[in-house]
């Protein structure tokens, strides 16, 4: 059986309500002692979805297998850089499919996205079982809550975890609404491209230097690929042109992408936001990173923890690709980028293990775009390695 993930409706209300309910009626995984109505808790989910990610699982015949959403974890204002999760299987779900697996990688890959701190689940102490999906996400027990709750006649305990998502700073950019977000990822509220090359240029003018030309040539090259192997040709355009951004605050290393990212979070472009600090690392690894490794201790860790937890996906591989293929005069091989990159950064224990994973991905962008990707840049690329006038 293979579960299908989609974000939850109002329509799914009565699924989500039955679920609940069984929980609420059999087990001490819900504390709570009363199930609401159906209408209420589309009203419910209703609102949820306007701030929070909220995703069902389905099998291939369309059969609600489950649910994961986020919810606050307080009412105070204080609190609206936490949220609260909530996972519940329906009773006939298949056990261990890695259902709930899916659903929670789902749930948390948006919360990070969306620029959420922390994430907190509050578990019956004998759910050994949650206990341990949390643990394998990397949570933490932060607690124990004795007699914290009294259900079914009986006292009982609940463990508190928590998960750091993003990093924690004195002025932060306030959480992208769930919403808002989904409209970014469909291309309906990202920038346009004058938007971007505005940007761009606001960004070269405090830190004037060759990465201009490096980044429009990023862009170009990611446009043409996304073209060639039916990728979002705009999107991958506006990703390759804004990787770089964060060198607007001058002549930086590692911490340039730290920079990228926070000021993409601030403007609430979540999905670049996410290029910036991926880009340069085809390697999820900080000690892969060929220059100065300039971040603050609080910046690595947070760097860190992201590499380790996210999974690259299409449009992170393809922006990789184009960091190693462009010059600030045009695109180049990937040997000539990394090799002008080594002469001026050095070589590292990892060097070699970093340009097989560029050539990794060049590969893989070979196979989608059915030809060599050099061949879509073969008049440039040729005059670079044969024009006289270039030497």
């Amino acid at each position: 059986m293979k579960a299908v993930l989609r974000v939850a409706t109002v329509a799914d209300a009565a699924a989500v309500n039955e679920t609940y309910g069984y929980y609420i009626a059999h087990s001490l995984a819900n504390f709570g002692e009363t199930n609401i109505t159906v209408e209420e808790r589309a009203r419910e989910m209703e609102t949820l979805l306007e701030t929070y990610p909220f995703f069902v699982a389905e099998d291939e015949t369309g059969r609600f297998l489950g649910f994961a959403c986020a919810e606050p974890y307080r009412s105070k204002s204080g609190y609206r850089f936490t949220a609260e999760l909530t996972i519940y299987l329906h009773p006939d779900a298949p056990k261990g499919a890695g259902i709930g697996t899916l659903l929670y990688d789902k749930l948390l890959s948006f919360l990070k996205a969306q620029g959420f701190r922390v994430a907190i689940g509050v578990i019956h102490a004998q759910n050994l079982a949650s206990i341990a999906l949390h643990r394998n996400f990397g949570f933490e027990q932060v607690g124990y809550l004795r007699h914290y709750c009294y259900k079914q006649h009986q006292w009982v305990d609940a463990v508190l975890m928590d998960k750091v998502l993003n990093s924690f700073e004195k002025e932060v950019a306030e959480p992208i609404p769930f919403s808002q977000y989904r409209r970014q990822l469909e291309g309906e509220t990202l920038l346009t491209r004058q938007q971007a090359e505005e940007l761009l240029l606001w960004a070269h003018g405090h830190n004037p230097g060759p990465w201009l030309g490096h980044s429009q040539t990023a862009a170009r090259a990611a446009c043409t690929i996304a073209n060639a192997c039916g990728m979002d040709a705009e999107l991958a355009y506006l990703m390759g042109l804004l990787h770089d951004i964060g060198r607007y605050e001058g002549v930086r290393g590692m911490h340039h992408v730290i920079a990228g990212y926070n000021l993409m979070m601030q403007k609430g472009l979540a999905p670049i936001a996410r290029i910036c600090l991926t880009h340069s690392f085809p390697l999820p690894e900080t000690d892969a990173y060929t220059g100065p490794q300039d971040c603050t201790p609080q910046e690595m860790d947070f760097l860190k923890k992201t590499l380790d937890s996210i999974a690259f996906n299409d449009y992170d591989r393809l922006i990789q690709l184009c960091d190693a293929l462009s010059m600030p005069d045009g695109v180049s091989t990937i040997e000539e980028r990394l090799f002008e990159v080594s002469l001026r950064n050095g070589f590292t224990d990892c060097t070699q293990r970093k340009w097989k994973a560029f050539l990794d991905i060049k590969k893989e962008f070979d196979q989608r775009c059915g030809m060599n990707i050099y061949q879509l840049f073969r008049e440039e690329i040729s005059q670079r390695l044969f024009d006289e006038k270039k030497k």
